[in-house]
């Protein structure tokens, strides 16, 4: 999911993925996880690919988790409806592109891996950033505006086979000019990337291994993705500090801004290592995800401070995840703590009225999530909105 939604993802418009989740086990690891992904990259919308539960009835059996589907993707459906639309405002933050060549792209009919060469090798450079703390953003030649390239520190050059079409070769140009490391990895023609700096990493593990229709893929596919991340690691450290960092390997960190602030996310992507004959015996390599309980660092200047947006408690620069039941944590760092907020309200208090509201954290520009709520002189909930800092209005009920 984190892929594609970065790979296909056009400017300006929508963003939707539908992710086959058909194998979830019936504890949402499977579920969770993959939305979790995509929501950290962006993604505008999540719809699913068949029905829930995918298969339908099944005999009961006792050792089996399958009729807890349903509550994945109820428990999923509520995150969307309280945070999704405040989710959609964040802004991608991150340090490093990935090229693409379209020549390359037009003459990739060589399947190996999962797809094309040249699609596969760009997916393992991909995945390799993330667990590098490097999350990257995959460059398209007509979508660079004349600040495209002012918040990106480096540039990634992969498998490139075939001289560069022209716009290609004027973008890294003038990332060079503007003083972006630009970085080959080892599949591309050493003359045609003589001018780039070495990676250091050869990105043609995955293509050599049969991804497809093969369980085994999922053991084999994070053992050659982590051997590729110290040398990315490495390099990319050197032109720009990570998202953050992690004594889990395979957990993930992103970064989205909004004004002021940074919303970095930790998704679990731990997948086992238990032996397939006896994972099997309960559930699929697919679907499963190793309970783990993540000590983090995230990158905080002096003032700034951090909240752990799913419990909505300050927490300390390095907190520690558990990522055994959610398998995500999204912290927001403020430029300062929030002291107060100021609520505003306007109109006449009777049934049928418009009340409008404004709320606002004093010295924080970003809009944060915000739960409005209508209650009655006893207690009852007359209305309530998952909406953001700024202004709203709400419609007293009749009755």
């Amino acid at each position: 999911p984190p892929h594609a939604v970065d790979y296909y993802h056009r400017p300006g418009k929508p963003d939707w993925l539908h992710p086959e989740l058909f194998n979830d086990a019936g504890t949402g690891e499977q579920i969770l996880t993959m939305s979790w992904l995509a929501m950290m990259r962006g993604t505008d919308g999540i719809g699913t690919s068949g029905g829930i539960p995918n298969w339908g009835p099944l005999p009961t059996d006792a050792r089996s988790g399958y009729p807890g589907v349903p509550s994945g993707f109820r428990a999923l459906d509520e995150f969307a409806r309280r945070y999704g639309p405040w989710l959609t405002t964040l802004e991608n933050d991150d340090r490093v592109a990935i090229v693409v060549s379209h020549r390359q792209v037009n003459v990739d009919t060589t399947w190996a891996g999962i797809g094309g060469r040249y699609f596969t090798r760009l997916w393992e450079a991909y995945e390799t950033c993330l667990l590098a703390r490097h999350p990257a953003t995959f460059l398209y030649t007509e979508d660079v505006q004349p600040q495209t390239l002012r918040r990106f520190k480096a540039l990634l050059v992969i498998g490139q086979r075939y001289e560069p079409e022209p716009a290609l070769a004027e973008l890294l140009a003038q990332a060079r000019k503007q003083g972006l490391a630009v970085f080959a990895d080892g599949t591309c023609r050493d003359t045609l990337v003589k001018d780039c700096t070495p990676l250091g990493v050869t990105f043609d593990h995955i293509e050599k291994l049969n991804g497809f229709n093969n369980d085994y893929a999922f053991w084999e596919f994070p053992a050659a993705l982590l051997a590729n991340m110290p040398a990315v690691a490495r390099a990319l450290d050197g032109v720009s500090p990570p998202v953050g960092g992690c004594d889990q390997p395979q957990v993930l960190l992103s970064s989205r801004r909004r004004a002021d602030t940074r919303f970095i996310w930790a998704v679990n992507n731990t997948y086992a290592t238990f032996d397939p004959g006896l994972l099997w015996r309960v559930g699929n390599g697919v679907s499963t995800r190793m309970p783990v309980v993540a000590q983090l660092h995230l990158p905080v200047q002096r003032g700034e401070a951090v909240y752990d947006l799913f419990t909505g408690q300050r927490v300390q620069a390095d907190p520690v995840a558990d990522l055994r039941h959610t398998q995500a944590r999204l912290y927001a760092v403020l430029p300062r703590a929030i002291a107060r907020l100021d609520l505003r309200a306007s109109g006449k208090l009777q049934p049928g009225a418009l009340l409008k509201w404004s709320a606002a954290v004093p010295g924080i520009k970003a809009g944060l999530p915000l739960r409005v709520r209508l209650l009655n002189g006893d207690g009852t909930l007359l209305a309530e909105r998952f909406t953001t800092t700024g202004g709203g209005a709400v419609v007293i009920p009749i009755n």
